[in-house]
């Protein structure tokens, strides 16, 4: 896949996340340039998605490759200190895989939910 087209497939799922939040009631800032405000940055970082629904909050990232992992690691640090907060990790899918289509949010939810008990884990040792 060029950068270019990873581009497109990483858009195509922030796109998808940000319409499913919406519907879901949450306020979202995404870095969909033109189209959303933008998240503040987070350790360093500015995540794809920050939703935020009562005192709820998810920070959604949408994984291009290995290099993310500084900062996933940001991310997930963040997460472990704040409480209702959870990491959601998605990755962006070729495009022209038949059956590539949007996980749904619980599936995501569930994710970060062991994504933050791992980080917790790690963070205690």
């Amino acid at each position: 896949m060029t950068q270019i087209e990873a581009r497109l497939a990483h858009d195509d799922v922030v796109r998808g996340q940000v319409l499913n939040l919406l519907r879901k009631g949450y306020s979202v800032k995404a870095r969909l340039e033109g189209w959303f405000d933008p998240p503040e940055e987070i350790n360093g970082f500015i995540p794809d998605i920050v939703a935020r629904r009562g005192t709820a909050t998810l920070i959604v990232e949408v994984k291009l490759g290995n290099d993310d992992w500084p900062k996933l690691f940001a991310f997930k640090r963040f997460v472990a200190q704040h409480h209702r907060t959870l990491l959601i990790l998605a990755e962006a899918l070729q495009r022209d895989e038949p059956e590539a289509e949007l996980t749904s949010l619980r599936r995501f939810v569930e994710r970060s939910r062991r994504t933050k008990l791992q980080v917790l884990d790690s963070t205690v040792s």
